[in-house]
């Protein structure tokens, strides 16, 4: 297996993982996908950061 396929199980079970304890917790899934949606919010906010702009 390589580094990248592993990363992306480990990624995989990190999700299943994190949602079933937000469940257990008494979140709700609409709570649930508002955080996996801040959290892609984060990413491209960092990815804009970091980038160069080619807009132009």
């Amino acid at each position: 297996m390589t580094e990248t396929v592993a990363k992306s199980r480990a990624l995989k079970i990190l999700a299943r993982s994190l949602s079933r304890q937000l469940r257990d917790d008494g979140y709700s899934e609409h709570q649930i996908v508002e955080l996996a949606n801040c959290l892609i919010g984060e990413v491209t906010s960092q990815l804009n950061r970091t980038q160069p702009q080619n807009l132009q």
